[in-house]
């Protein structure tokens, strides 16, 4: 398979030299779609004299993610009774770069609001214009964020409350006078709430409906002491105040021209407090619950710093919204909610997927910085980093330096300055690096037919190229159909996907489980993950020197009903018949029911560890099969020396697998991939979510197994005795 696997220096490698040293693109196109039209335009004249796709014509900016946002930050009050904050913009500000460089997001994709911008009127206006902004289409996610003050006020008569208070956003130039001297109110929940209804369902005349897809976060609270005091500049600050004067009551008919156009029991509840778990049209975050304070400390926020933090550290294609809040640290006098009908659902939908930000610790050791990351987690030679103080840290941020790795070993590796003027007096003992690119990385070949209806194919393929250099992704090349992973075909207005490794093709399966529509934003996710699936399926260490000390055999799985039932009152799970694995291939029964186990045997007296990955060929998606139950730093390994590792029954614990088709399925093929080896390390990068968004997923199921449906006696002997008597012996 290695000499198959050699890069093939065809069309993409010309467009990558010629970006490269190109100065300016005017010479050949001005995107890079461009530069990759032009080349393929010098080979698609047809015998007649014609082309495919129209002389010069320029293809538009590839797509990124289709998420739009709106965020709002706000440190400046233009009323004296209003604390200024000292975090919030800065908030808005971390937000919005991590939309635009972990996410992906077009910058025409994002509104920003800061400060003097963010006025009552220019909020009301950026929440309305999101109705009718043609590139949101249906469903796509919509992220709305808030940093600032928040208030609570008497709720206005007829404006029915479960607590008789109401809560407020509050704007840069609340509680002051306007030019034509009427009061400018704070922004209630009422309207806030008919605004959301609006734009998911639409009760009027214009714009579009944009669906339940929306996701707000809000980093204030509704008490506290932020009205102002003299001089009082504590260095943690409450984002939230009351307002209980006179003057300023909230008139009844405040903002009826939007609510009263939504029905009362949505324009009322729907956003009450900013919370309220039947939500339909959205699902909200908020920095805490109702009776808290929100706090920022050292000039931001501490939820939105907590989530920021947590987000950078998982895969948002990968997590719900409950998952994310349970996995944020705890922070002090506050406990972030979520709330709305679709908290289960995977972060924004999964449309913005991110697989999270892997750094690696360095350290200078022997006059040498070495990285705590090596060939098994996939780093190359001459692949290129840059070195950060901390691992908080933003695309606006400059680096330390710049490096590459020059000695790649098994866990660690050896870097070296790309920057000259860089030296190791200049750099701190300890610091993080973050891969830019993947250096001699195997790439992922992928065949496209001159056809003009593949365009949105191409505008994928050079989205991903231009991300390629921005987070060091394993790089997609073009190939002749020949020598292709994957080639992909359009057909009645869809995108089907045919694969191409004889690796798989062998085993009979031919092509993707679904197609996608023949649209950038559909496209791009599969050729990412195409890239990312590929790469860990085929990459291996130079030598494979551990292979032959290990035995692995896969068994059919069957409870024990005459052993002794555990702890959880299920019967043991025994192994039954013969070890099904032949020559490297496993043949099984995908009849939802039969049940897999793998045992994997040392040979050797060093103890090992061992992680397992399941490589779903028909949908791309990499599922963690088994994972070392403790890892980290220290961690002891799970396959003794001299002993053995079972997976899915016996003392290595987790639940047995079974297998099943999907529908209109006959054959399926997939890879079990285990990683083994002499020190513990961390490899839960790898695995990916599948990018068909409404895929089955087939690959190996964990069997759920219930207790014993059994019952029993204990009956105990009461001996009762009259006072004085002896107790008997028997």
């Amino acid at each position: 398979m290695k000499g198959r696997r050699t890069v093939y220096k065809g069309t993409l490698d010309l467009a990558i030299m010629l970006l490269s040293l190109t100065s300016s693109m005017e010479a050949v196109a001005q995107t890079v779609e461009g530069v990759l039209w032009q080349l393929m335009g010098q080979s698609t004249t047809t015998a007649s004299g014609s082309s495919e796709m129209p002389t010069g014509e320029i293809l538009s900016t590839p797509q990124g993610s289709p998420l739009h946002a709106l965020i709002i930050g706000i440190n400046e009050y233009k009323s004296r009774r209003i604390s200024d904050l000292r975090g919030a913009a800065a908030d808005a500000d971390a937000i919005d770069d991590y939309l635009r460089t972990e996410l992906h997001v077009p910058v025409n994709q994002i509104v920003n609001l800061r400060n003097t911008q963010a006025t009552r009127s220019a909020i009301l206006r950026e929440l309305r214009a999101l109705r009718t902004r043609a590139s949101i289409r249906p469903d796509d996610p919509i992220l709305i964020f808030y940093a600032g003050h928040g208030a609570t006020a008497p709720a206005p008569p007829g404006w029915a409350t479960g607590s008789q208070k109401i809560s407020l956003l509050v704007p840069h130039d609340c509680l002051v006078d306007d030019e034509n001297g009427v009061h400018i109110q704070p922004i209630p929940d009422r309207t806030l709430g008919a605004l959301l209804h609006e734009l998911a369902e639409k009760t009027d005349g214009t714009g579009t409906a944009k669906g339940d897809n929306i996701t707000v976060i809000f980093d204030c609270c509704h008490s506290g002491s932020g009205t102002r005091e003299d001089d009082f500049k504590p260095s943690r600050l409450e984002r939230g105040f009351e307002l209980d004067q006179a003057e300023d009551l909230i008139p009844p008919t405040l903002d009826k021209d939007i609510w009263s156009k939504v029905p009362d029991d949505r324009a009322i509840a729907v956003a009450a407090g900013f919370a309220k778990s039947g939500s339909r049209s959205h699902v909200l975050l908020a920095a805490c619950r109702e009776v808290e304070k929100s706090h920022e400390e050292n000039g931001r926020g501490e939820f939105t710093r907590a989530l920021l933090d947590t987000l950078r550290s998982v895969a948002t294609d990968k997590i719900t919204y409950q998952d994310l809040m349970q996995r944020l640290p705890d922070i002090p006098d506050q406990i972030p909610q979520c709330e709305g009908r679709n908290t289960d659902r995977l972060l924004f939908n999964a449309l913005a997927p991110s697989k999270g930000r892997v750094v690696y610790p360095v350290a200078m050791k022997d006059g040498q910085y070495i990285m705590d990351g090596g060939s098994i987690h996939g780093v190359t030679d001459e692949a290129q980093f840059s070195l950060y103080p901390g691992r908080d840290f933003s695309s606006s941020d400059t680096p330390l330096t710049t490096v590459v790795a020059t000695a790649v070993n098994a866990f660690s590796t050896v870097l070296t300055f790309s920057d000259s003027s860089a030296s190791p007096l200049s750099l701190p003992s300890a610091c993080f690096a973050f891969q830019t690119s993947m250096g001699q990385a195997e790439a992922l070949r992928l065949h496209i037919p001159l056809s003009k209806d593949l365009r949105p194919v191409m505008e994928a393929l050079a989205k991903e190229l231009q991300l390629q250099q921005e987070a060091g992704s394993p790089s997609i090349l073009l190939g002749d159909e020949a020598q292709a992973d994957l080639s992909v075909r359009a057909r009645d207005g869809v995108i089907e996907y045919l694969i191409g490794d004889s690796l798989i093709n062998i085993h009979g399966l031919n092509r993707l489980c679904q197609t996608t529509k023949a649209e950038t934003r559909f496209i791009h996710p599969v050729l990412r993950a195409a890239s990312h699936f590929f790469w860990h399926l085929h990459r291996s260490p130079k030598k494979n020197l551990l292979r032959s000390k290990v035995t692995v055999e896969v068994f059919r799985i069957e409870e024990d009903e005459d052993g002794e039932l555990d702890e959880d009152l299920q019967s043991p799970l025994v192994t039954r018949g013969d070890n099904l694995l032949q020559a490297g291939v496993v043949n099984v029964v995908a009849d939802h029911k039969t049940m897999y186990g793998v045992r994997v045997i040392n040979n050797v007296s060093v103890p090992l560890h061992v992680w397992a990955f399941f490589f779903d060929c028909s949908d791309l998606s990499i599922s963690e099969y088994y994972k070392p139950p403790v890892t980290g730093r220290g961690a002891e390994p799970n396959l003794p020396g001299k002993g053995e590792l079972s997976m899915g029954y016996g003392a290595g614990g987790g639940r047995p697998y079974k297998y099943f088709l999907r529908p209109n399925q006959d054959l399926d093929v997939g890879f079990l991939k285990l990683f083994i080896s002499t020190e513990q390390v961390d490899l839960s990068s790898i695995e990916q979510r599948s990018p068909f968004i409404t895929t089955d997923p087939r690959a190996p199921e964990k069997e759920k197994m219930k207790p014993k449906p059994i019952w029993d006696t204990v009956p105990i002997a009461v001996v009762q005795r009259k006072p004085g008597s002896k107790q008997s012996n028997a």
